[in-house]
Protein backbone atom coordinates (compact mmCIF):
# COMPACT_ATOMS: atom_id res chain seq x y z
CA UNK A 1 0.00 0.00 0.00
CA UNK A 2 1.12 3.48 -0.61
CA UNK A 3 -0.25 6.66 -2.11
CA UNK A 4 -2.94 8.24 -4.29
CA UNK A 5 -4.46 6.81 -7.42
CA UNK A 6 -3.59 7.71 -10.94
CA UNK A 7 -5.75 10.22 -12.71
CA UNK A 8 -7.25 7.65 -15.06
CA UNK A 9 -9.19 4.50 -14.12
CA UNK A 10 -7.73 1.00 -14.42
CA UNK A 11 -9.53 -0.47 -17.44
CA UNK A 12 -9.00 -4.20 -17.60
CA UNK A 13 -8.56 -5.50 -21.13
CA UNK A 14 -11.13 -8.24 -21.21
CA UNK A 15 -12.45 -8.44 -24.73
CA UNK A 16 -9.11 -9.65 -26.18
CA UNK A 17 -7.64 -12.38 -24.70
CA UNK A 18 -1.71 -10.79 -6.15
CA UNK A 19 4.52 -10.68 0.39
CA UNK A 20 1.13 -8.44 0.37
CA UNK A 21 0.46 -5.29 -1.58
CA UNK A 22 1.65 -2.07 0.00
CA UNK A 23 3.91 -0.09 -2.34
CA UNK A 24 1.50 2.08 -4.31
CA UNK A 25 3.19 5.47 -4.18
CA UNK A 26 6.49 4.03 -5.39
CA UNK A 27 4.77 2.39 -8.34
CA UNK A 28 3.11 5.64 -9.36
CA UNK A 29 6.25 7.69 -8.75
CA UNK A 30 8.29 5.32 -10.90
CA UNK A 31 5.70 5.20 -13.67
CA UNK A 32 4.63 8.83 -14.01
CA UNK A 33 6.80 10.99 -11.77
CA UNK A 34 6.40 11.75 -8.08
CA UNK A 35 4.72 15.13 -8.51
CA UNK A 36 1.14 13.86 -8.13
CA UNK A 37 2.01 11.72 -5.11
CA UNK A 38 3.97 14.45 -3.36
CA UNK A 39 1.38 17.11 -4.02
CA UNK A 40 -1.28 15.13 -2.21
CA UNK A 41 1.10 14.03 0.55
CA UNK A 42 2.14 17.62 1.19
CA UNK A 43 -1.45 18.82 1.17
CA UNK A 44 -2.83 16.10 3.42
CA UNK A 45 -3.44 17.70 6.80
CA UNK A 46 -1.08 20.57 6.01
CA UNK A 47 -3.09 23.71 5.29
CA UNK A 48 -5.35 21.52 3.20
CA UNK A 49 -9.04 22.00 2.59
CA UNK A 50 -10.68 19.85 5.24
CA UNK A 51 -12.57 16.81 4.09
CA UNK A 52 -16.00 16.02 5.45
CA UNK A 53 -15.02 13.56 8.18
CA UNK A 54 -17.93 11.17 7.99
CA UNK A 55 -17.80 7.42 7.61
CA UNK A 56 -19.37 6.16 4.41
CA UNK A 57 -21.73 3.21 4.58
CA UNK A 58 -20.29 1.70 1.42
CA UNK A 59 -16.86 1.70 -0.23
CA UNK A 60 -16.68 1.25 -4.01
CA UNK A 61 -13.69 -0.97 -4.81
CA UNK A 62 -12.31 -1.29 -8.33
CA UNK A 63 -11.43 -4.94 -8.91
CA UNK A 64 -8.59 -6.21 -11.09
CA UNK A 65 -7.33 -9.52 -12.48
CA UNK A 66 -10.75 -10.95 -13.17
CA UNK A 67 -9.98 -12.39 -16.60
CA UNK A 68 -11.78 -12.27 -19.92
CA UNK A 69 -15.21 -13.39 -18.74
CA UNK A 70 -17.16 -12.58 -15.59
CA UNK A 71 -19.19 -15.32 -13.96
CA UNK A 72 -21.29 -14.18 -11.01
CA UNK A 73 -23.27 -16.52 -8.76
CA UNK A 74 -25.27 -14.89 -5.92
CA UNK A 75 -25.72 -16.99 -2.79
CA UNK A 76 -29.09 -15.37 -2.09
CA UNK A 77 -31.92 -13.58 -3.91
CA UNK A 78 -30.64 -10.67 -5.97
CA UNK A 79 -31.73 -8.03 -8.41
CA UNK A 80 -29.99 -7.68 -11.76
CA UNK A 81 -30.30 -4.40 -13.65
CA UNK A 82 -29.33 -4.61 -17.32
CA UNK A 83 -28.96 -1.18 -18.91
CA UNK A 84 -31.60 0.13 -16.52
CA UNK A 85 -34.00 -2.82 -16.81
CA UNK A 86 -34.36 -4.73 -13.50
CA UNK A 87 -34.83 -8.48 -13.22
CA UNK A 88 -35.09 -10.67 -10.12
CA UNK A 89 -32.71 -13.61 -9.73
CA UNK A 90 -33.06 -16.70 -7.61
CA UNK A 91 -30.13 -17.91 -5.44
CA UNK A 92 -27.54 -19.89 -7.37
CA UNK A 93 -28.47 -18.64 -10.84
CA UNK A 94 -25.43 -17.82 -12.95
CA UNK A 95 -24.66 -14.55 -14.68
CA UNK A 96 -22.02 -14.81 -17.42
CA UNK A 97 -20.83 -11.45 -18.76
CA UNK A 98 -18.46 -11.07 -21.71
CA UNK A 99 -18.09 -14.67 -22.81
CA UNK A 100 -17.40 -14.94 -26.53
CA UNK A 101 -20.18 -17.03 -28.05
CA UNK A 102 -21.77 -17.89 -31.39
CA UNK A 103 -25.40 -17.95 -32.43
CA UNK A 104 -27.52 -19.72 -34.99
CA UNK A 105 -29.77 -17.37 -36.96
CA UNK A 106 -32.76 -18.31 -39.11
CA UNK A 107 -35.97 -16.70 -40.33
CA UNK A 108 -38.33 -16.06 -37.47
CA UNK A 109 -41.43 -16.81 -39.57
CA UNK A 110 -40.50 -20.49 -39.86
CA UNK A 111 -39.44 -20.90 -36.22
CA UNK A 112 -41.54 -23.90 -35.26
CA UNK A 113 -41.83 -25.65 -31.88
CA UNK A 114 -39.10 -28.08 -32.87
CA UNK A 115 -36.63 -25.21 -33.15
CA UNK A 116 -37.63 -23.91 -29.76
CA UNK A 117 -36.83 -27.31 -28.28
CA UNK A 118 -33.13 -26.72 -28.85
CA UNK A 119 -31.89 -25.35 -25.54
CA UNK A 120 -28.45 -23.96 -24.84
CA UNK A 121 -28.87 -21.15 -22.34
CA UNK A 122 -32.36 -20.55 -23.70
CA UNK A 123 -33.84 -18.57 -26.57
CA UNK A 124 -32.41 -15.12 -27.24
CA UNK A 125 -34.63 -12.26 -26.23
CA UNK A 126 -32.92 -9.51 -28.22
CA UNK A 127 -32.76 -10.44 -31.89
CA UNK A 128 -32.53 -8.66 -35.22
CA UNK A 129 -35.89 -7.90 -36.87
CA UNK A 130 -37.26 -10.93 -38.68
CA UNK A 131 -34.62 -13.32 -37.34
CA UNK A 132 -34.70 -15.88 -34.56
CA UNK A 133 -31.39 -16.52 -32.80
CA UNK A 134 -30.45 -19.60 -30.83
CA UNK A 135 -27.54 -19.55 -28.42
CA UNK A 136 -25.19 -18.55 -27.09
CA UNK A 137 -23.01 -21.50 -28.08
CA UNK A 138 -19.58 -21.97 -26.52
CA UNK A 139 -19.23 -25.60 -27.55
CA UNK A 140 -18.76 -25.51 -31.34
CA UNK A 141 -19.46 -29.24 -31.65
CA UNK A 142 -22.93 -28.69 -30.13
CA UNK A 143 -23.53 -25.79 -32.51
CA UNK A 144 -22.76 -28.00 -35.51
CA UNK A 145 -25.03 -30.78 -34.22
CA UNK A 146 -27.91 -28.37 -33.83
CA UNK A 147 -27.26 -26.80 -37.21
CA UNK A 148 -27.30 -30.21 -38.94
CA UNK A 149 -30.45 -31.19 -37.04
CA UNK A 150 -32.26 -28.05 -38.19
CA UNK A 151 -31.24 -28.66 -41.80
CA UNK A 152 -31.91 -32.40 -41.99
CA UNK A 153 -35.00 -32.75 -39.79
CA UNK A 154 -36.77 -29.45 -40.41
CA UNK A 155 -35.33 -28.15 -43.64
CA UNK A 156 -34.24 -24.89 -42.01
CA UNK A 157 -30.99 -23.37 -43.23
CA UNK A 158 -29.51 -21.81 -40.11
CA UNK A 159 -26.66 -19.35 -40.44
CA UNK A 160 -23.72 -19.29 -37.98
CA UNK A 161 -23.07 -15.73 -36.82
CA UNK A 162 -19.56 -14.47 -36.01
CA UNK A 163 -18.52 -14.80 -32.34
CA UNK A 164 -19.45 -11.91 -30.07
CA UNK A 165 -19.36 -11.15 -26.33
CA UNK A 166 -22.67 -11.90 -24.66
CA UNK A 167 -24.53 -11.76 -21.39
CA UNK A 168 -26.30 -14.88 -20.10
CA UNK A 169 -28.57 -14.54 -17.06
CA UNK A 170 -30.08 -17.73 -15.76
CA UNK A 171 -31.83 -19.51 -18.63
CA UNK A 172 -31.76 -16.73 -21.19
CA UNK A 173 -29.18 -14.58 -22.94
CA UNK A 174 -28.82 -11.24 -24.65
CA UNK A 175 -27.59 -11.02 -28.20
CA UNK A 176 -25.51 -7.90 -27.57
CA UNK A 177 -23.38 -7.23 -24.50
CA UNK A 178 -25.05 -4.44 -22.48
CA UNK A 179 -23.23 -1.27 -21.57
CA UNK A 180 -23.90 -1.69 -17.84
CA UNK A 181 -24.83 -4.49 -15.47
CA UNK A 182 -25.71 -3.99 -11.79
CA UNK A 183 -26.06 -6.97 -9.45
CA UNK A 184 -27.36 -6.18 -5.96
CA UNK A 185 -28.13 -8.83 -3.33
CA UNK A 186 -31.35 -8.36 -1.37
CA UNK A 187 -29.29 -8.71 1.83
CA UNK A 188 -26.35 -6.20 1.78
CA UNK A 189 -23.89 -8.61 3.46
CA UNK A 190 -24.84 -11.55 1.27
CA UNK A 191 -22.12 -13.14 -0.84
CA UNK A 192 -21.78 -13.04 -4.61
CA UNK A 193 -19.14 -15.24 -6.21
CA UNK A 194 -17.14 -13.56 -8.97
CA UNK A 195 -15.10 -16.04 -11.02
CA UNK A 196 -14.91 -18.33 -8.00
CA UNK A 197 -13.98 -15.64 -5.43
CA UNK A 198 -16.65 -14.66 -2.87
CA UNK A 199 -17.38 -10.98 -2.25
CA UNK A 200 -19.89 -9.25 -0.04
CA UNK A 201 -22.13 -6.52 -1.42
CA UNK A 202 -23.04 -5.82 -5.01
CA UNK A 203 -21.37 -5.15 -8.33
CA UNK A 204 -21.44 -2.36 -10.88
CA UNK A 205 -20.03 -3.63 -14.19
CA UNK A 206 -19.51 -1.32 -17.14
CA UNK A 207 -18.37 -2.04 -20.65
CA UNK A 208 -15.85 0.31 -22.23
CA UNK A 209 -14.22 0.42 -25.62
CA UNK A 210 -11.30 -1.74 -24.52
CA UNK A 211 -12.51 -3.69 -21.50
CA UNK A 212 -14.60 -3.95 -18.35
CA UNK A 213 -14.77 -1.79 -15.26
CA UNK A 214 -15.83 -3.95 -12.29
CA UNK A 215 -16.65 -2.16 -9.03
CA UNK A 216 -17.61 -3.98 -5.81
CA UNK A 217 -19.97 -1.94 -3.58
CA UNK A 218 -19.20 -3.28 -0.09
CA UNK A 219 -20.01 -2.13 3.46
CA UNK A 220 -17.00 -0.37 4.96
CA UNK A 221 -16.70 -2.78 7.91
CA UNK A 222 -16.61 -5.77 5.54
CA UNK A 223 -14.13 -4.00 3.28
CA UNK A 224 -11.79 -3.25 6.20
CA UNK A 225 -12.01 -6.77 7.61
CA UNK A 226 -10.86 -8.04 4.21
CA UNK A 227 -8.08 -5.44 3.86
CA UNK A 228 -6.65 -6.20 7.31
CA UNK A 229 -6.52 -9.92 6.48
CA UNK A 230 -4.95 -9.27 3.08
CA UNK A 231 -2.34 -6.81 4.39
CA UNK A 232 -1.36 -8.67 7.60
CA UNK A 233 -1.25 -12.31 8.66
CA UNK A 234 -4.56 -12.97 10.40
CA UNK A 235 -2.89 -14.78 13.30
CA UNK A 236 -0.86 -11.73 14.33
CA UNK A 237 -1.37 -9.95 17.66
CA UNK A 238 -4.79 -8.31 17.94
CA UNK A 239 -3.28 -4.88 18.74
CA UNK A 240 -1.27 -5.01 15.50
CA UNK A 241 -4.44 -5.95 13.60
CA UNK A 242 -6.26 -3.04 15.25
CA UNK A 243 -3.50 -0.64 14.19
CA UNK A 244 -3.79 -1.96 10.64
CA UNK A 245 -7.58 -1.52 10.75
CA UNK A 246 -7.27 2.15 11.73
CA UNK A 247 -4.59 2.78 9.10
CA UNK A 248 -6.70 1.08 6.41
CA UNK A 249 -9.85 2.98 7.46
CA UNK A 250 -7.95 6.29 7.39
CA UNK A 251 -6.50 5.50 3.99
CA UNK A 252 -9.94 4.65 2.62
CA UNK A 253 -11.54 7.82 4.04
CA UNK A 254 -8.74 9.89 2.53
CA UNK A 255 -9.36 8.39 -0.89
CA UNK A 256 -13.14 8.60 -1.17
CA UNK A 257 -14.09 9.96 -4.58
CA UNK A 258 -17.81 10.84 -4.52
CA UNK A 259 -17.73 12.19 -8.08
CA UNK A 260 -15.96 9.18 -9.58
CA UNK A 261 -17.10 5.68 -10.49
CA UNK A 262 -14.96 4.07 -7.77
CA UNK A 263 -13.20 5.09 -4.55
CA UNK A 264 -10.26 2.72 -4.30
CA UNK A 265 -8.72 -0.29 -6.03
CA UNK A 266 -8.02 -3.79 -4.72
CA UNK A 267 -4.32 -4.26 -5.50
CA UNK A 268 -0.83 -2.93 -4.77
CA UNK A 269 -1.77 0.48 -6.17
CA UNK A 270 -4.08 1.05 -3.17
CA UNK A 271 -4.72 -1.46 -0.38
CA UNK A 272 -4.90 -5.20 -0.83
CA UNK A 273 -8.51 -6.43 -0.78
CA UNK A 274 -9.46 -10.06 -1.33
CA UNK A 275 -13.17 -10.23 -0.58
CA UNK A 276 -14.50 -12.77 1.89
CA UNK A 277 -11.44 -15.04 1.64
CA UNK A 278 -9.15 -12.58 3.43
CA UNK A 279 -11.65 -11.98 6.26
CA UNK A 280 -11.47 -13.84 9.57
CA UNK A 281 -13.03 -13.58 13.00
CA UNK A 282 -9.87 -11.83 14.21
CA UNK A 283 -9.86 -9.22 11.43
CA UNK A 284 -13.57 -8.60 11.97
CA UNK A 285 -12.91 -8.20 15.70
CA UNK A 286 -10.07 -5.72 15.02
CA UNK A 287 -12.35 -3.63 12.82
CA UNK A 288 -15.21 -3.75 15.34
CA UNK A 289 -12.96 -2.85 18.29
CA UNK A 290 -11.75 0.28 16.45
CA UNK A 291 -15.09 1.14 14.83
CA UNK A 292 -15.08 4.63 13.38
CA UNK A 293 -11.56 5.53 14.53
CA UNK A 294 -9.29 7.32 12.07
CA UNK A 295 -5.92 9.10 12.34
CA UNK A 296 -6.03 12.86 11.76
CA UNK A 297 -3.54 15.71 11.61
CA UNK A 298 -4.83 19.29 11.76
CA UNK A 299 -8.33 17.78 11.75
CA UNK A 300 -7.80 16.12 8.36
CA UNK A 301 -7.35 12.39 7.75
CA UNK A 302 -3.71 11.57 7.13
CA UNK A 303 -2.20 9.72 4.21
CA UNK A 304 -1.75 6.57 6.31
CA UNK A 305 1.17 5.01 4.45
CA UNK A 306 2.65 1.75 5.67
CA UNK A 307 5.12 -0.85 4.47
CA UNK A 308 6.07 -4.37 5.45
CA UNK A 309 9.36 -3.73 7.29
CA UNK A 310 11.29 -0.48 7.84
CA UNK A 311 14.59 -2.18 8.64
CA UNK A 312 14.76 -0.84 12.24
CA UNK A 313 14.06 2.82 11.40
CA UNK A 314 11.45 4.53 9.25
CA UNK A 315 12.26 7.39 6.90
CA UNK A 316 11.12 11.01 6.61
CA UNK A 317 9.02 11.71 3.56
CA UNK A 318 11.32 14.36 2.05
CA UNK A 319 14.09 11.75 1.85
CA UNK A 320 11.87 9.36 -0.09
CA UNK A 321 9.93 11.53 -2.54
CA UNK A 322 11.28 15.02 -1.87
CA UNK A 323 8.46 16.69 0.11
CA UNK A 324 8.25 17.03 3.89
CA UNK A 325 5.02 15.83 5.53
CA UNK A 326 4.86 16.60 9.27
CA UNK A 327 3.47 13.25 10.42
CA UNK A 328 5.75 11.13 8.19
CA UNK A 329 8.94 11.54 10.25
CA UNK A 330 11.78 9.10 10.76
CA UNK A 331 11.33 7.12 13.99
CA UNK A 332 13.05 4.01 15.38
CA UNK A 333 11.33 0.73 14.59
CA UNK A 334 12.95 -1.93 16.80
CA UNK A 335 9.91 -4.17 16.48
CA UNK A 336 10.98 -4.99 12.93
CA UNK A 337 13.31 -7.62 14.36
CA UNK A 338 10.20 -9.73 15.04
CA UNK A 339 10.46 -10.65 11.36
CA UNK A 340 13.30 -13.01 12.25
CA UNK A 341 10.72 -15.36 13.80
CA UNK A 342 9.72 -16.76 10.38
CA UNK A 343 11.73 -17.39 7.23
CA UNK A 344 9.59 -15.25 4.91
CA UNK A 345 9.81 -12.35 7.37
CA UNK A 346 13.57 -12.71 7.73
CA UNK A 347 13.96 -12.53 3.95
CA UNK A 348 12.37 -9.07 4.00
CA UNK A 349 14.38 -7.91 7.03
CA UNK A 350 17.97 -8.64 5.93
CA UNK A 351 18.83 -9.45 2.34
CA UNK A 352 21.63 -9.36 -0.27
CA UNK A 353 21.47 -8.94 -4.03
CA UNK A 354 24.32 -9.21 -6.56
CA UNK A 355 23.77 -7.57 -9.95
CA UNK A 356 26.41 -7.74 -12.72
CA UNK A 357 27.07 -4.21 -13.97
CA UNK A 358 26.55 -5.13 -17.64
CA UNK A 359 23.02 -6.28 -16.80
CA UNK A 360 22.11 -2.92 -15.24
CA UNK A 361 22.20 -1.25 -18.63
CA UNK A 362 19.11 -3.30 -19.53
CA UNK A 363 17.09 -2.00 -16.56
CA UNK A 364 14.36 0.35 -17.74
CA UNK A 365 15.48 3.28 -15.57
CA UNK A 366 18.94 3.24 -17.14
CA UNK A 367 17.81 2.58 -20.71
CA UNK A 368 15.73 5.74 -20.47
CA UNK A 369 18.69 7.62 -18.99
CA UNK A 370 20.97 6.87 -21.98
CA UNK A 371 24.03 6.33 -19.80
CA UNK A 372 25.37 3.41 -21.81
CA UNK A 373 27.10 0.50 -20.09
CA UNK A 374 27.22 1.14 -16.35
CA UNK A 375 30.70 1.07 -14.85
CA UNK A 376 30.22 2.58 -11.38
CA UNK A 377 27.62 3.35 -8.69
CA UNK A 378 28.47 5.74 -5.85
CA UNK A 379 26.49 6.94 -2.83
CA UNK A 380 26.87 10.73 -2.73
CA UNK A 381 24.72 11.39 0.33
CA UNK A 382 22.90 9.47 3.08
CA UNK A 383 19.78 10.41 5.00
CA UNK A 384 20.05 10.89 8.78
CA UNK A 385 18.40 7.46 9.12
CA UNK A 386 21.20 5.86 7.07
CA UNK A 387 19.54 5.25 3.70
CA UNK A 388 21.22 6.39 0.48
CA UNK A 389 19.70 9.74 -0.49
CA UNK A 390 21.62 10.36 -3.72
CA UNK A 391 23.31 7.68 -5.78
CA UNK A 392 25.46 8.56 -8.80
CA UNK A 393 25.23 6.12 -11.72
CA UNK A 394 28.22 6.36 -14.06
CA UNK A 395 28.03 4.88 -17.54
CA UNK A 396 30.15 4.85 -20.66
CA UNK A 397 27.83 7.40 -22.30
CA UNK A 398 26.90 9.63 -19.35
CA UNK A 399 25.81 9.93 -15.74
CA UNK A 400 22.55 10.14 -13.83
CA UNK A 401 21.46 10.44 -10.19
CA UNK A 402 18.95 8.34 -8.27
CA UNK A 403 17.15 10.12 -5.43
CA UNK A 404 15.51 8.55 -2.40
CA UNK A 405 13.13 5.73 -3.27
CA UNK A 406 14.33 5.71 -6.88
CA UNK A 407 17.21 3.58 -5.58
CA UNK A 408 14.68 0.87 -4.77
CA UNK A 409 12.47 1.17 -7.82
CA UNK A 410 15.28 1.58 -10.37
CA UNK A 411 17.29 -1.39 -9.07
CA UNK A 412 14.28 -3.58 -8.29
CA UNK A 413 15.19 -3.93 -4.60
CA UNK A 414 13.01 -4.81 -1.59
CA UNK A 415 13.84 -1.40 -0.07
CA UNK A 416 16.12 1.60 -0.51
CA UNK A 417 17.86 0.93 2.84
CA UNK A 418 20.96 -0.55 1.24
CA UNK A 419 24.76 -0.55 1.23
CA UNK A 420 26.48 -0.68 -2.17
CA UNK A 421 29.80 -2.42 -2.81
CA UNK A 422 31.46 -2.80 -6.20
CA UNK A 423 33.07 -6.17 -6.87
CA UNK A 424 35.67 -6.41 -9.69
CA UNK A 425 35.94 -9.22 -12.21
CA UNK A 426 36.72 -12.48 -10.43
CA UNK A 427 37.93 -15.77 -11.87
CA UNK A 428 37.82 -19.14 -10.09
CA UNK A 429 39.30 -22.44 -11.31
CA UNK A 430 37.84 -25.62 -9.85
CA UNK A 431 39.66 -28.91 -10.29
CA UNK A 432 37.45 -31.94 -9.92
CA UNK A 433 34.99 -30.10 -7.69
CA UNK A 434 31.77 -31.64 -6.41
CA UNK A 435 28.54 -30.40 -8.09
CA UNK A 436 27.55 -28.40 -4.99
CA UNK A 437 30.61 -26.17 -5.50
CA UNK A 438 29.45 -25.48 -9.03
CA UNK A 439 25.99 -24.58 -7.77
CA UNK A 440 27.29 -22.17 -5.14
CA UNK A 441 29.35 -20.28 -7.72
CA UNK A 442 26.49 -20.10 -10.18
CA UNK A 443 24.18 -18.72 -7.50
CA UNK A 444 26.81 -16.08 -6.71
CA UNK A 445 26.69 -14.74 -10.24
CA UNK A 446 29.59 -16.69 -11.76
CA UNK A 447 29.37 -18.23 -15.21
CA UNK A 448 31.35 -21.15 -16.65
CA UNK A 449 33.79 -19.85 -19.25
CA UNK A 450 35.64 -23.11 -20.00
CA UNK A 451 35.74 -26.79 -19.07
CA UNK A 452 38.59 -29.14 -19.95
CA UNK A 453 39.25 -32.83 -19.33
CA UNK A 454 42.62 -33.74 -17.85
CA UNK A 455 44.53 -36.98 -18.21
CA UNK A 456 43.04 -40.04 -16.56
CA UNK A 457 43.91 -41.09 -13.02
CA UNK A 458 43.75 -44.58 -11.57
CA UNK A 459 42.62 -43.16 -8.23
CA UNK A 460 41.48 -39.68 -7.32
CA UNK A 461 43.83 -37.33 -5.43
CA UNK A 462 42.53 -35.97 -2.09
CA UNK A 463 39.42 -33.72 -2.41
CA UNK A 464 39.18 -34.46 -6.12
CA UNK A 465 36.26 -36.14 -7.85
CA UNK A 466 36.80 -38.31 -10.89
CA UNK A 467 34.27 -38.31 -13.70
CA UNK A 468 34.59 -41.46 -15.82
CA UNK A 469 38.11 -41.89 -14.56
CA UNK A 470 39.26 -38.34 -15.39
CA UNK A 471 39.58 -34.98 -13.68
CA UNK A 472 37.59 -32.08 -15.09
CA UNK A 473 38.83 -28.50 -14.69
CA UNK A 474 36.22 -25.72 -14.87
CA UNK A 475 36.92 -22.00 -15.01
CA UNK A 476 34.27 -19.65 -13.62
CA UNK A 477 34.17 -15.90 -14.10
CA UNK A 478 31.97 -13.22 -12.57
CA UNK A 479 31.77 -9.85 -14.34
CA UNK A 480 32.13 -6.63 -12.35
CA UNK A 481 29.09 -6.46 -10.09
CA UNK A 482 27.39 -4.34 -7.49
CA UNK A 483 26.68 -6.15 -4.22
CA UNK A 484 23.69 -4.69 -2.41
CA UNK A 485 23.21 -5.51 1.27
CA UNK A 486 19.89 -4.24 2.48
CA UNK A 487 17.39 -3.96 5.30
CA UNK A 488 13.62 -3.87 5.27
CA UNK A 489 10.89 -4.27 2.69
CA UNK A 490 9.01 -1.32 1.18
CA UNK A 491 9.31 2.44 1.04
CA UNK A 492 9.84 2.83 4.81
CA UNK A 493 7.29 5.62 5.31
CA UNK A 494 4.75 5.62 8.13
CA UNK A 495 3.86 2.42 9.95
CA UNK A 496 6.03 -0.66 9.68
CA UNK A 497 3.77 -3.70 9.81
CA UNK A 498 6.42 -5.95 11.31
CA UNK A 499 7.25 -3.11 13.68
CA UNK A 500 3.60 -2.97 14.73
CA UNK A 501 3.65 -6.70 15.38
CA UNK A 502 6.85 -6.37 17.41
CA UNK A 503 5.36 -3.55 19.48
CA UNK A 504 2.18 -5.56 20.07
CA UNK A 505 4.25 -8.55 21.20
CA UNK A 506 5.99 -6.21 23.66
CA UNK A 507 2.63 -5.19 25.15
CA UNK A 508 1.88 -1.95 23.31
CA UNK A 509 -1.69 -1.05 22.33
CA UNK A 510 -2.84 -0.09 18.86
CA UNK A 511 -3.05 3.63 19.72
CA UNK A 512 0.52 3.56 21.03
CA UNK A 513 1.62 1.88 17.80
CA UNK A 514 -0.09 4.45 15.58
CA UNK A 515 1.06 7.53 17.49
CA UNK A 516 4.61 6.17 17.44
CA UNK A 517 4.74 5.75 13.67
CA UNK A 518 2.67 8.81 12.66
CA UNK A 519 4.20 11.82 14.41
CA UNK A 520 1.80 14.31 16.04
CA UNK A 521 -1.46 12.65 14.97
CA UNK A 522 -4.70 12.27 16.91
CA UNK A 523 -7.10 9.35 16.82
CA UNK A 524 -10.68 10.48 16.32
CA UNK A 525 -13.88 8.44 16.38
CA UNK A 526 -16.25 9.30 13.54
CA UNK A 527 -19.94 8.52 13.36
Amino acid sequence: MSAPREATPHWRLALTGRPTARLRAAVIAAASGAALVLALLAATGVDAQQRNLALPEVVRVLLSDFGHTLTLVPDGPSTVVIDGRPQDMAPGERIVFGRSSRFLAFTAEIAAPWARQIRVDGPVREAEPGLAHLGPYVDLAMLERHRRWLRLEAGVAARVLPPRPTLAVGDWATFELPRRLDVQPDEPRAVIWLNGTPYRGGFDIRRGETGFLVVNHVAIADYLASVVGAEMPRNWEIEALKAQAVAARTYAIQHLQPNEIYDICDNQNCQAYGGVRSESERTQAAVAATAGIVAVFNSAPIEALYSANAGDVTESSEHVWGTAVPYLRSVPSPGDAAAMSVSWGAEGYRWTRTIPLPELAEYRAFRNGDVGTIVDLRVLEHTPAGRPLRVLVVGTAGEMELYGDQVRTALGLPSAFVDLELAPVTSVELIGAAPRRFGALLEDGHRITSVRRSIAFATAPPDIELVNGAVHVAVFERPPSVILTGRGFGHGLGMSQWGAQGMALAGHTYDEILTHYYTGIELRALS
